[in-house]
């Protein structure tokens, strides 16, 4: 596992700014070492666009596999741990900005004024369902059963496949014989009319 700031600061190309701001993140010590990976990947950044103002994010959330864990990406990487801006406050509590998305971080780049996770409250209570065991063991449940479904799916696909290529094989045995048959009546009808002719 990447150790946090060598994971969120990397090397830069030209056309990305040094952040604008104070960024700190910190693993959750009940989360399992995945989970806690789910968050460090949503979190890593490169930079600022040079372009846009905008935070380049390392990955966007499509790449990072969180679904065994939440069905929202940024509650599976606040139950991973919390991510930190010493460069805003939080308008309810004034203490530094603990961040609930990126979202949250870009809002408070252009100035509006987003509220800390425990002042918000919702990003902990669901974080807090994220790691509850309970739901972990229904995550889990839920994942078996999603593989088997899918398992059972591709079974039954194969079957479709390989008894389509059954039909067309006896459909291609079957086409010469009606060949054969029909040469044969105009063979026989041929020599028929021959003799009849005679």
């Amino acid at each position: 596992m990447l150790s946090p700031l060598v994971a969120i600061i990397r090397t830069c190309p030209n056309s990305v700014l040094p952040a604008d701001f104070e960024f700190d993140f910190s693993p959750a010590r009940e989360a399992p070492a995945e989970l806690q990976e789910v968050a460090l990947l949503y979190w890593e950044y490169d930079g600022i666009d040079g372009y846009s103002d905008a935070v380049l994010w390392t990955r966007k959330t499509t790449e990072i596999d969180f679904k065994p864990w939440a069905g929202t990406i940024h509650y599976a990487a606040a139950a991973g741990g919390v991510a930190t801006s010493s460069s805003f406050d939080c308008p309810s509590c004034g203490e530094p900005l603990t961040l609930s998305s990126r979202q949250t971080l870009a809002d408070a780049r252009r100035g509006k004024a987003p509220e800390c996770r425990d002042c918000n409250g919702t990003i902990n209570q669901r974080a807090a369902a994220v790691l509850d065991p309970s739901a972990l063991a229904k995550r889990r449940r839920k994942t078996q059963a999603d593989e088997r479904a899918q398992a059972e799916a591709e079974a039954i696909r194969k079957q479709d496949a390989i008894r389509a290529q059954d039909e067309a094989a006896l459909e291609q045995v079957r086409r010469p014989r009606s060949r054969r048959s029909t040469r044969a009546r105009q063979m026989i009808r041929g020599s028929t009319t021959s003799s009849m002719r005679r």
